[in-house]
């Protein structure tokens, strides 16, 4: 059913975080309406962490006879610097 979804550049355990929709309208609708913001970067934090091979799971229990394929099984080098 469907066609095979292939994630070359993802890892079964790399980590995502997931956030509703309306929640990250709310954090930035708060920033905007802010008066002065205090600083130049802001992180709007989800409410889930998940990996990559579980939100397959979850897809396969939808979706039965779902192909999901993934690349490498560990982030490059320097990377733990950047994602969570």
């Amino acid at each position: 059913m469907g066609k095979p979804i292939d994630l070359p550049h993802v890892g079964r355990e790399d980590r995502l975080s997931l956030i509703y929709a309306r929640d990250m309208a709310a954090g930035v609708s708060l920033l905007h309406l802010a008066p002065k913001l205090q600083h130049v970067v802001y992180v709007i934090p989800g409410g889930i962490e998940t990996s990559w091979g579980e939100m397959a799971e979850i897809i396969k229990e939808f979706v039965p006879g779902s192909t999901i394929t993934f690349g490498r099984s560990e982030r490059p080098a320097g990377a733990e610097q950047l994602l969570p």
